[in-house]
């Protein structure tokens, strides 16, 4: 929704197992919104647990942060196996939050292990239209 230039953003799709090809189609309308993006305001504190990953946001901004979308990626051996995309609203100034990302899950079997994780900020703005 509000990503800044040269930020890099993830999107979670379902597809199927197998597939010959694949095409990604974008459609850009800067024109229907005016954000105000508090990305460069946010200070990010993560660890990894047994039970996935807890990150605190907080929001060093002068302003309300009204929306915060985040991903944590996570990666085995250099591949992605799973995601989890949370999202807060209204995280006053000087407030934080913290988010539990999940780990990825294997049919209910339990957790499958990972070696790596990044997290993402999506999306981390107020609606200043």
């Amino acid at each position: 929704d509000a990503v800044l230039p040269g930020a890099e953003v993830v999107s979670i799709m379902e597809a199927p197992e197998k597939y010959d090809s694949y095409e990604i189609s974008v459609k850009i309308d800067d024109k229907s919104r005016v954000y105000d993006n508090l990305t460069d305001s946010l200070a990010i504190e993560d660890n990894a647990t047994e039970n996935g990953v807890v990150a605190r946001f907080t929001n060093n901004s002068d302003k309300e942060l009204e929306e915060l979308e985040v991903v944590a990626v996570y990666y085995k051996d250099g591949k992605i196996i799973d995601a989890d995309e949370e999202e807060k609203t209204s995280i006053a100034s000087g407030d934080f939050v913290t988010i539990q990302f999940f780990p990825p899950i294997v049919d209910g079997r339990g957790a499958v292990p990972y070696d790596e994780y990044k997290i993402y900020i999506n999306q981390a703005h107020n609606f200043n239209y």
